[in-house]
C-alpha cells in the first residue's frame, strides 16, 4: 500500500494570507503546506482519495492523479470537500462513489447542489454518495473500509481504517472502544495543529504523541499542521524517530515488513509508444480507429495495467467537422453542394462549432 499525503496543513493552509510570522515566511517547501487530503493506492492499484481539499486541482497535478476509485470524506468542513468539483475531469464519463456519514453527504448534495439536481448542469462531476456508519466495514471493490469514531470538538466526525493504515484528522478525543479499533495499525496518520498549546476542537502534537504511544507506537506521520506548530526542521529535532512531522507531498509504503516513508515522485517520465502510418485514409475510417484504440486504453487502465499510447499519421480528403454544440446555419454552403465539392460533412461528439 501507497499513501501520499496531497496536502498537509490545516484549515487555513501555510503560509495563511496576510501573515508575516516565521513559519510562514520559510523558505524551505516542507512548510509550504495546502489543505488535508491523501491519497491511497493499494497493491492492486485501486485509488481512493480521503479528504478532498479546496487545493484537490493543485494537488491532483502535483501527484499526476488521473483516476480514482472511490473517496472518503471524513467531516463536512469546507477544507475537507471544498474540492469535490474539480473531480469533474476524472469523473465525466463513469459515477465516482463517495462516501461519507449521511449528515455529511446532505452537506454535500446542499452545496453541489447544480450536480445532484434533477437535470445537472453540464460538465459536472458524476458522483454517486453512498452513507456509511462509524463501527460498520463496508467495502470498495474488494477493499475493506472501516470508520472509526472520533470528536471534533463536540462534532462527531470519522476516521478510517484499511488494513494497517488508519487515517484521523481534525481529532480532539477518541473514545476507548474506537481506540481498540486501530490496534495493530502500522502507519497512523493523525492531526497535530501545534506542538502544546490546548485548542477546544484540535488535538496537539504531544497528544498525537501520546495516541501513537498507546497504539505502540506506530509509524506516524503528523497531519493537520499549523502555523503554530514549528517549523519542519526543528520538529526533526523533537519527535520521536517513530513520528514523522508530515508534509505535501511526503509517501508512507507498506511493504511486507518494512514501512518506508520518502518524498513522492510521480512517474513523469517519456512513456514508449508506437505508432501507425495509415497513408491517405478516409476521415471516418480514421475516426473510428482512434475511438476504438481510445476505449482499448480506457479498459486497460480499468483493468489496472498500463495501456499503450499510439501515434497515428494519417491524411484524408477535405472535410468539415460540426461538434455537439455546433449549429449547421454556420455552414457557408449546404451539405449537398459541399459534397458535390469533394467536401464530406461529420457530426462528431467533440465541442465545438
Amino acid at each position: 500500500m501507497r499513501c501520499i499525503l496531497l496536502g498537509s496543513g490545516t484549515s487555513t493552509g501555510v503560509p495563511e494570507v496576510g501573515c508575516h510570522c516565521r513559519i510562514c515566511r520559510s523558505q524551505d517547501r516542507h512548510d509550504k503546506r495546502t489543505r488535508i487530503s491523501l491519497l491511497v493506492i493499494t497493491d492492486s492499484g485501486k485509488r481512493v482519495l480521503i479528504d478532498c481539499s479546496p487545493d484537490f486541482r493543485r494537488q491532483a497535478l502535483s501527484a499526476d492523479i488521473d483516476s480514482l476509485n472511490a473517496i472518503l470524506i471524513t467531516h463536512e468542513h469546507y477544507d475537507h470537500v471544498g474540492g469535490l468539483d474539480d473531480v469533474r475531469t476524472i469523473s465525466w464519463l463513469r459515477d465516482l462513489p463517495v462516501y461519507g456519514e449521511e449528515k455529511v453527504l446532505a452537506s454535500i448534495r446542499e452545496r453541489l447542489h447544480y450536480v445532484f439536481r434533477k437535470n445537472p448542469y453540464p460538465g459536472t462531476p458524476r458522483l454517486t454518495l453512498h452513507s456509511v456508519e462509524p463501527g460498520v466495514p463496508f467495502q470498495i471493490d474488494g477493499l475493506t473500509v472501516e470508520p472509526i469514531r472520533v470528536m471534533h470538538g463536540t462534532l462527531p466526525i470519522l476516521g478510517y481504517r484499511i488494513g494497517d493504515m488508519a487515517f484521523l484528522t481534525d481529532v480532539k478525543t477518541i473514545g476507548e472502544e474506537d481506540l481498540k479499533k486501530l490496534e495493530g495499525v502500522r502507519l497512523l496518520f493523525i492531526n497535530g495543529l501545534r506542538f502544546r498549546k490546548e485548542h477546544p476542537s484540535h488535538q496537539t502534537i504531544e497528544q498525537a504523541i501520546e495516541i501513537s504511544a498507546r497504539l505502540d507506537n506506530p509509524e506516524t506521520v503528523l497531519i493537520h499542521l499549523s502555523h503554530h506548530a514549528p517549523l519542519h526542521e526543528e520538529l526533526l529535532t523533537l519527535l520521536p524517530s517513530h513520528i514523522h512531522p508530515g508534509y505535501d507531498g511526503l509517501e508512507a509504503v507498506i511493504e511486507n515488513a518494512e514501512i518506508s516513508i520518502r518524498d513522492f515522485v510521480p512517474h513523469l517520465s517519456r512513456a514508449e509508444y508506437t505508432y501507425q502510418d495509415c497513408g491517405r485514409i478516409d476521415y471516418e475510417s480514421a475516426l473510428n480507429l482512434q475511438r476504438d484504440l481510445f476505449t482499448q486504453a480506457v479498459d486497460t487502465k480499468l483493468e489496472g495495467h498500463t495501456p499503450e499510447n499510439t501515434l497515428l499519421f494519417c491524411e484524408h480528403e477535405p472535410v468539415l467537422t460540426l461538434g455537439k454544440h455546433g449549429h449547421e446555419e454556420n455552414l457557408l454552403l449546404p451539405e449537398q453542394l459541399l459534397k458535390n465539392r469533394g467536401i464530406r460533412l461529420y457530426h462528431i461528439e467533440r465541442g465545438g462549432d
